[in-house]
């Protein structure tokens, strides 16, 4: 609920600033506790948290460091609050110079913008935890002067007596006893404990709740850094970079330990479960933690090996191979013999692995984009041990993507390519096996996640992707999460295209209800109602009957796609096409024909039909007849959306 109040509480019995009520089902308790090093939560006393792990998923991962940005607490709990790493949030120390808040707000800002009736809370131990990081849109940001039983306290308050939605709550105790007495010592040992109980009121307060039984709660708990052995934290060691993330509750599997989930997954998971549809125009880093998913090359986790020649890594850490998944190869043939083992042509390593050459300090703790097990090619390392003469010239090879009968292919993967001497990087493509063709070239540093559109040519059924790098004794090269999705559809039986268009038209009334008009031929869907989640509204309909005929001799089979506009409104009003979804169906298929429909597409999900879609089709041999499609449609709308009449075009076309 819009409008913030900005207090300093010194004792629980202060007076706390009004909190409006909530009103959803869905709320969220995220717990942010400073300079915990994940080793000595797992091997404290701390039995509330270790509860919370046990009851749902736990992930640890490791911090960036410098030149990216030292591991302290204003970029550490930035990137937690965006979902979004220092490199777009701006912010690389305690000054927050350069902070893009405007551009990447914290969860509790982008829920107070989609549902402005939703209540949040921050209280925090750390004064810029509640005067910076969180906005004033926020409708309550406490500052408890680094007193985390007073933080507690009124987080306990606010969850007994109140009702928010959203909070987040921060503890600073732990940090301060790293930096008094190391993060190895007693004293330490004792702030973790104590921390641990701490929390263990606040979930008390939260269990005790009139309405617990009827909420859905997601409790999260995380860290901005770790801690040296000695004290202090900034640098690039793993005990400073230690982070984690605990999730439990809305669902969230039992008993999991992930390798695969990071600090800016937390802004997006309490955004899903809050009902907030992520934009992809946002630009998160962070996904929620439900739809992360492994790539091919997590799968090798299991396989990888100790150090060889990389003796800055200590023994008995697990982190490389040379195998390949199923499907993938690696291109050795240029490169020289000799060097170093573990960095001999590409390698599948981990970042636990691979920040540990050399100590640190060559810009590895960057690449966090990356997750669990990723692709690197590492001139400068392999550069470290003789071998032949000649440069570092390795190509990795992805398997045969299928392509047949698209007309697009989206490339997806991360990119963290760093340069400092003479090398190369180039993507190529190589269609049934052809000649392999340049997409891309990579000669000054980049770190980002690539999506590379390309037009696949008539009758390609394969495409193959190659990743070639070369180097003197310059950085590396990191890639991840290769994907590679076809899309549209090509032209099976040749000929000119067939269209037809259908318009869709709605009206958005003053009180947010919906209805639809027709407009010659046109669909009529009845007047949406508010969700029960009253995040949005919904209606629903049927796309008028496509009635498909083929009577070619040579029975090519046939294929129907639908895409629809953006919906405009008189006067300028208007809101994206992707908020059409559909479930195409077989009406009717003639006797011999074997048709089937296309797959289902929620409203808003990866564009919706805004994006090319197939509404059903024939295979060869079987399409010869007349067959009549047809689709459920659902059509979601913001709460916000402006009253007026709007129409979009959907377009039908059969090839």
């Amino acid at each position: 609920m819009a409008g913030a109040a900005l207090a300093a509480s010194s004792a629980a019995a202060d007076a706390l600033p009004s909190l409006p009520g909530g009103t959803k089902k869905a709320k969220t308790l995220v717990i942010g506790i400073d300079g915990l090093r994940f080793d000595k939560l797992q091997s404290g006393d701390a039995p509330n948290l270790k509860a919370l792990m046990a009851g749902g998923v736990t992930a640890s991962s490791n911090l960036y460091a410098q030149p990216f940005a030292p591991t302290v607490s204003g970029p550490g709990w930035s990137t937690v609050a965006t979902g979004v790493w220092p490199d777009k949030h701006g912010v690389h120390d305690n000054s927050f110079a350069g902070s893009r808040y405007d551009a990447y707000p914290d969860f509790a800002t982008r829920l107070e913008s989609a549902q402005p009736a939703a209540s949040t809370l921050v209280v925090g131990a750390w004064e810029p935890i509640s005067s910076t990081i969180f906005s004033p849109k926020v409708d309550v940001r406490v500052a408890t002067g680094e007193n985390d039983d007073v933080a507690a306290a009124n987080t306990a308050q606010y969850l007994s007596t109140g009702n928010p939605d959203v909070t987040f709550m921060h503890l600073d105790a732990v940090d301060g006893a790293g930096h008094n007495n190391g993060g190895a010592g007693a004293e330490y040992a004792k702030a973790v404990k104590e921390a641990d109980t701490r929390v263990g009121k606040v979930l008390d307060a939260l269990r005790a709740r009139p309405t617990y039984a009827q909420e859905d709660w997601l409790v999260m708990v995380t860290t901005d850094h770790g801690h040296t052995d000695s004290g202090g934290h900034g640098g690039d060691t793993p005990q400073e970079r230690q982070t984690f993330v605990i999730a439990n509750g809305a669902g969230m599997p039992t008993g999991t330990v992930r390798n695969d989930v990071r600090l800016v997954d937390i802004a997006p998971t309490v955004l899903k479960h809050e009902g907030v549809r992520i934009d992809p125009a946002w630009g998160l880093d962070g996904q929620p933690i439900d739809e992360i998913k492994p790539d091919a090359f997590d799968s090798l986790r299991p396989i990888l090996s100790e150090r060889v020649d990389e003796s800055a890594i200590p023994a008995g850490v697990k982190g490389f191979t040379h195998t390949t998944p199923q499907g993938w190869s690696i291109d050795n043939a240029a490169m020289p013999t000799g060097g170093v083992t573990e960095w001999r042509g590409w390698s599948f390593t981990t970042d636990e692995f691979f920040t540990r050459t050399e100590g640190g300090g060559q810009a590895r703790e960057g690449n966090v984009r990356s997750r669990n097990v990723f692709a690197v090619a590492d001139s400068d390392e392999w550069d470290d041990k003789a071998h032949a003469a000649g440069q570092f010239d390795s190509t990795l090879v992805s398997p045969a993507y299928p392509v047949e009968g698209k007309a697009k292919a989206e490339l997806s993967y991360v990119s963290d390519y760093q340069v400092d001497g003479p090398q190369t990087g180039d993507v190529y493509v190589s269609w049934d096996g052809g000649a392999p063709k340049l997409l891309k070239s990579y000669r000054a540093n980049v770190n980002q996640v690539e999506h590379l559109t390309l037009d696949v040519p008539a009758g390609a059924k394969t495409a193959q992707i190659r990743f070639r790098y070369t180097g003197t004794n310059s950085r590396f090269w990191a890639v991840d999460q290769v994907s590679l999705t076809a899309s549209g559809t090509g032209n099976p039986g040749g000929g000119d295209p067939l269209a037809g268009t259908q318009i869709i038209t709605t009206t958005v009334k003053n009180t947010g209800a919906l209805t639809m008009t027709v407009d010659g031929t046109a669909v009529t869907l009845p007047s949406p109602e508010l969700t029960p989640a009253g995040d949005r509204l919904a209606t629903s309909g049927a796309l008028n009957p496509v009635q498909v005929t083929d009577l070619r001799t040579a029975d090519p089979g046939w294929n129907v796609s639908g895409q629809v506009t953006d919906f405009t409104a008189e006067g300028g009003a208007s809101f994206d096409g992707s908020a059409l979804g559909w479930t195409p169906k077989v009406v009717k298929a003639g006797d011999g024909q074997q048709v089937s429909a296309g797959q289902p597409v929620a409203p808003a999900a990866d564009g919706g039909v805004k994006t090319a879609r197939t509404l059903g089709g024939a295979v060869a041999g079987h399409g010869r007849g007349t067959a009549v499609l047809g689709a459920d449609l659902g059509l979601n709308l913001a709460t916000t959306t402006a009253p007026g009449t709007y129409s979009a075009t959907l377009t039908v076309t059969a090839i």
